[in-house]
């Protein structure tokens, strides 16, 4: 094996390493796609709140046509773009947030 095939091979290594830690906070390419109604029914929320949250931001999703959507089953839930609080927060945790201080 001459010098460059063993560069070649240990900067294929460390390429493959960097590739595996990025891609596994987020479940990896086999994270499963689910609907929102599942997605809903997995984390005892409303489709409704679901479909809401892909809408303003706070949940990341794909369109499959014109009209279904698929949710990573493991997909984190978000604060929007518009900075609405995410899902989760209470009103009392939002308002010592806001106004800095309290308990």
């Amino acid at each position: 094996m001459s010098g460059l095939d063993a560069v070649l091979d240990q900067l294929a290594d460390l390429v493959a390493e960097k590739l595996a830690g990025k891609l596994a906070p987020h479940g990896g390419a086999s994270a499963p796609m689910v609907t929102p109604a599942e997605y809903a029914a997995d984390h005892s929320i409303a489709p409704a709140t679901v479909r809401a949250m892909i809408a303003d931001g706070r949940l990341e999703a794909v369109r499959i046509g014109k009209r279904a959507w698929r949710i990573r089953r493991d997909a984190p839930i978000g604060v929007s773009a518009t900075g609405r609080a995410a899902a989760g927060e209470t009103p009392a945790v939002r308002a010592r947030r806001i106004l800095g201080g309290g308990r």
